[in-house]
């Protein structure tokens, strides 16, 4: 059980939730952007709850402040509680607006970054590739801030993204970077709207061709799109 002081007393409250299933983890990479003519929530013994996935984002996104800048795992969480009868949409939102909470999350950003310093170190510098030093500190950077799906900046050859792809298979035993970063694997070219992924989460943005690195960084699989031709 977590306590956040969401009182005027000061009093803390408890308040639970569960995860949801692996089948809805990637909910917020598919979701529309807007949606019309929809009722965003509805009232259970005084509490205001959302009824769907749908609902729960579109109305945090409308009344949270600067809800697009919460790591993904926090909105996650929030979606969670918002479509929960017994909390609703206003305990997540007075979770995330929380000082406490905001605090929380800045120190799992320095646990993470700790945790992961030394594998990150084994290997930063050493790929001889500048594309590969680029992806592997935006995989770091993404694993500390709680995101698992980012894009690189900038727009690549495929020569360019072979190269890095072989400068980290150079350093991969049996798809492991360390016993931290494992699971490495790449796809060097995709188009994502003819496979049904050219949205970018809950935004308006696209994605066009794109490869991807992909690594999981103590548990967590974090995806790192890149544009190519």
């Amino acid at each position: 059980m977590m306590y956040v002081n969401l009182s005027e007393g000061g009093k803390s409250k408890p308040f639970s939730f569960s995860r949801r299933s692996v089948v809805t983890r990637n909910r917020l990479k598919s979701m529309p952007a807007s949606i019309e003519a929809c009722q965003l929530t509805r009232m259970s013994k005084g509490v205001q709850y959302a009824t769907s996935d749908e609902d729960a984002r579109d109305w945090l996104s409308k009344n949270v402040k600067d809800w697009n800048t919460y790591p993904e795992e926090d909105r996650e969480m929030a979606m969670d509680i918002a479509l929960d009868k017994n909390q609703g949409v206003d305990v997540a939102k007075g979770l995330l607006e929380n000082v406490q909470f905001s605090k929380d999350v800045e120190k799992r950003r320095e646990e993470r970054s700790e945790s992961i310093l030394d594998d990150y170190d084994a290997y930063h510098g050493g790929f001889g590739n500048d594309l590969a030093e680029d992806v592997f500190t935006l995989m770091k950077d993404s694993y500390v801030a709680g995101n698992q799906n980012v894009t690189l900046a900038g727009e690549y050859t495929q020569q360019e993204i072979q190269g890095a792809i072989d400068a980290i298979k150079a350093f991969i035993d049996n798809g492991d970077l360390t016993e931290n970063i494992t699971n490495v694997h790449f796809f060097s070219r995709q188009d994502k709207a003819a496979v049904g992924k050219g949205r970018v989460g809950d935004t308006l943005a696209t994605r066009g061709v794109q490869a991807n690195f992909i690594a999981t960084w103590r548990g967590k699989k974090i995806n790192v799109h890149v544009d190519t031709e």
